[in-house]
């Protein structure tokens, strides 16, 4: 709710904050129609609330400062192309790209604000994945401090540029491969995890 965020910036008011890194996200492989209405209010308020409610409340404050501040908004390679069952996250992450977007263009003379188009890195979030495409929390941190003050939107490697392009150009031109490389694979993790959910009720043990 807005009363917990401005609670928990009220704590931090006599704090010199220089830097806001916004990285709460909520991810479920799932149909999206699965989503109970409660859950799906609730990651929108997470993924896409949050975020522009901290932003609000640290701005003006930000724009005081006599030094540079930042604004790093991890957005994913997700929000550039439909990936498969992620529809509320993957429309969060855009949404997050353009409310970067428009910061920048307004505010980007007096606070660096950066659009952080990750790929896999192995995380809670991606059930730790790991993989020649996925990289360290830290690897991706490093990137991104590299680019901060330079690239408004980036992705963290070489590795992910060149997946996220060529995942991208799949799902406009090459759409059967697409659905076999990506969306089948997705399909199979999401019946998984519903039979992992739901193993006893399938064999009726109480």
């Amino acid at each position: 709710s807005p009363e917990f965020y401005e609670k928990l910036c009220n704590q931090m008011k006599d704090l010199d904050v220089s830097m806001l890194i916004n990285n709460a996200a909520w991810l479920k492989i799932t149909y999206f129609g699965d989503l109970p209405p409660a859950e799906t209010l609730s990651r929108a308020k997470l993924n896409m609330g949050g975020p522009a409610l901290l932003i609000s409340f640290f701005i003006n404050d930000f724009l005081k400062r006599a030094t540079k501040t930042a604004i790093i908004n991890i957005s994913s390679l997700g929000s550039t192309f439909p990936f498969p069952y992620t529809a509320d996250y993957s429309g969060s992450k855009r949404f997050l790209s353009l409310l970067s977007y428009y910061l920048h263009d307004n505010y980007g003379d007096k606070i660096d604000v950066q659009d952080l188009n990750p790929g896999v890195v192995t995380t809670k979030l991606g059930e730790y994945r790991d993989g020649p495409e996925a990289i360290s929390p830290e690897r991706c941190v490093k990137s991104s401090l590299r680019d901060l003050g330079q690239e408004f939107s980036t992705v963290p490697t070489v590795v992910h540029s060149l997946s996220g392009q060529f995942v991208h150009v799949l799902y406009r031109f090459c759409k059967p491969i697409y659905s076999n490389m990506f969306v089948n694979v997705v399909e199979n993790a999401v019946m998984t995890n519903f039979y992992k959910e739901n193993r006893d009720k399938i064999y009726g043990i109480e």
